[in-house]
């Protein structure tokens, strides 16, 4: 999807760490239903939370799971 594509074709952390910010702005104001339509992006989160883990507070990896929280609520 468009969100794998902005993901992969980014190489640079600053614009990656924009684009999960605008995310989780975006998922902290969406309702249960808004959520549910992102259910496609929790694969692609879990991977990043994978494949990004780092010893940061904020970064990607934290920000992914944070997102994920959102989309499937445990």
């Amino acid at each position: 999807g468009v969100f794998d594509e902005m993901m992969h074709e980014v190489n640079f952390d600053g614009v990656r760490e924009q684009l999960m910010a605008n995310l989780l702005y975006r998922l902290r104001r969406s309702s249960p239903d808004e959520r549910q339509l992102l259910a496609w992006m929790a694969p692609r989160l879990r991977h990043m939370i994978e494949e990004e883990a780092l010893p940061f507070i904020n970064s990607i990896d934290k920000r992914a799971a944070l997102a994920l929280n959102y989309i499937e609520p445990q």
